[in-house]
């Protein structure tokens, strides 16, 4: 963002600035006014600062003063002028201060990149401090960059979360299921030269079902697993079917679907059951969710799939599949991120349904009272009208505008739902125009060398082993004998501690956590002997 030659006056007390008719600084006092305002200023712990437009740095060497240790400050300037002023009169000693990072940009993606390589286990919360007026010179562009900073944060918190209540399920399933990869293809190898509509269960679906009735021989149709029944109720049936749930809550969605030649896109990590559910063919990839060297070992030995950023959303999954499987344009349906008080989902989905069974005169149905209890919000849809949300659906939101910026090949099919950023389909006959031409599928691509179930098995023996020699370890230190190469093996197995709450500087050799260890390896060890059983 432009603008003409900043103007400096050298005040006796620091530079002033005047620019596009504002000043930055106090006109007598720049470096002592910024310099009160930081003295001031109050600072909390575990907090990540945020701030606009640092020009000269004034005041900032005193917040660093005061600067909790667990904190960090985030300077960011928008104005390629003003940020060249500033990097000329700025002493580089502070830009190399650890506890101080400087970038330039009026980019949320890339503040949100900057922040994902802190430390964010550190941070509880996102604060923004004003040392200039610089700030006043782009406010909507500061206020995103700050919502972007803390939407990571944010979002850590989500995923740590997530990571205490299911990791240790999402381990279970890995194992369960690594004996289905011989049998199983690779999510890459899955092509077509159709277009392709994703189908997801939001209400928005149900206003797309005659778009996708009229045109359905020219498309690939690909549901969420929990769009099944809806689009069954229209008689319609999916070309393919992405699976993502770790949990048995989602075979309700299977009821009375046979899947006969349907494709089924499955995570590695979902519930095994549901992967087994259908005859038709597999393809498998992998929600990468935890930085542990267990899936570093399975994919050195040949058995881990396709990998794809963990989306948490099996729509949005559904998405990212959709746009490794052609090079052709890909419509979104049903993924609202939204709902109406009453109806969370699409009529005919298995939660629609649930609360059509709970409801009576006394009390809401029990999926709506569900959501209810989340902390949620209102916003408005595509269509202008108020509807509500929930911070689970917006990270899901996010997420999706993520994955589909800068696609030119992806359209919003929905009538309802909150704003994707997408060029919208109104019209049938609009839709039938952007179906017209197939797809390059990008030529035919040759498979992975298959593994062989003894391949599984060997890698399972040898996890198993690895596990037996960490518990040997760990008992031999908790017996108070010496235990040399424990902290090695505890970090080699780092999925037996994931969904630890207390997060201590892993590994640890304290006696409490050692035992917990051994506690959750010998459950481990159990899901490795069942899938040991099925490579038989």
């Amino acid at each position: 963002m432009a603008g003409g030659d900043p103007l400096l006056t050298d005040t006796g007390n620091g530079l002033t600035i005047l620019y596009r008719g504002r000043r930055l600084y106090s006109p007598a006092e720049p470096r002592s006014s910024a310099q009160r305002r930081a003295r001031s200023q109050a600072l909390r712990d575990h907090t990540l600062y945020v701030l606009p437009s640092p020009l000269f740095f004034y005041g900032v060497p005193e917040l660093l003063g005061r600067l909790p240790p667990s904190c960090h400050l985030l300077c960011v300037e928008i104005d390629q002028e003003l940020m060249a002023l500033s990097l000329r009169n700025v002493d580089e000693a502070l830009l190399r201060d650890p506890r101080l990072t400087y970038v330039r940009t009026e980019s949320a993606e890339a503040i949100a990149l900057t922040v994902r390589g802190f430390d964010l286990g550190r941070f509880r919360r996102c604060e923004e401090i004003r040392l200039s007026a610089g700030h006043s010179l782009y406010p909507e562009a500061y206020r995103l960059l700050l919502e972007a900073a803390e939407g990571e944060i944010h979002a850590h918190w989500r995923n740590r979360m997530t990571l205490i209540h299911l990791s240790s399920l999402w381990i279970r399933n890995v194992f369960l299921n690594l004996p289905r990869v011989p049998e199983a293809s690779d999510l890459s190898e899955l092509r077509t030269s159709l277009p392709i509509v994703v189908a997801g269960a939001g209400e928005s679906l149900e206003g797309a079902i005659s778009k996708i009735e009229q045109a359905r021989s020219s498309l690939y149709l690909l549901a969420a697993d929990t769009a099944i029944p809806v689009l069954a109720d229209f008689g319609l049936a999916p070309d393919g079917v992405v699976v993502l749930e770790a949990q048995a809550s989602n075979l309700d969605d299977f009821i009375g679907f046979r899947g006969g030649q349907v494709d089924v896109l499955a995570d590695l990590s979902s519930y095994p059951r549901a992967l087994q559910r259908f005859p038709g063919p597999r393809f498998l990839f992998f929600s990468d969710f935890g930085r542990v060297p267990l899936f570093d070992r399975i994919e050195a030995a040949g058995l881990l799939p396709t990998r794809i950023a963990p989306l948490g959303s099996v729509g949005v999954a559904a998405v990212s599949c959709a746009l490794r499987m052609t090079a052709g344009p890909v419509f979104l349906a049903g993924l609202d991120f939204s709902f109406r008080p009453g109806k969370t989902h699409a009529r005919g989905s298995p939660p629609h349904r649930l609360a059509l069974r709970s409801w009576d005169r006394l009390k809401p149905p029990a999926v709506y009272r569900r959501e209810e209890g989340r902390a949620g919000t209102t916003a408005l849809d595509k269509e202008g009208a108020s509807v509500a949300t929930n911070p689970a659906l917006l990270s899901y939101l996010t997420a999706l505008r993520q994955l589909v910026r800068g696609e030119s090949r992806v359209f919003d099919l929905r009538s309802g739902g909150l704003p994707l950023g997408l060029p919208s389909v109104e019209s049938a006959a609009a839709f039938s125009a952007l179906l017209g031409g197939r797809a390059d599928p990008g030529g035919s691509k040759s498979g992975p060398i298959r593994p062989e179930i003894g391949d599984v098995a060997g890698f399972l023996r040898d996890e198993d082993r690895r596990i037996a020699r960490m518990i040997r370890l760990a008992e031999a230190s908790l017996g108070g004998e010496p235990a040399d190469g424990l902290s090695e093996a505890l970090g080699e197995v780092g999925y037996l501690y994931l969904h630890f709450p207390d997060r201590p500087a892993f590994p640890s050799v304290e006696a409490g956590f050692l035992r917990r260890c051994i506690e959750s390896a010998d459950s481990c060890r159990r899901w490795i002997a069942q899938a040991l059983r099925s490579t038989a």
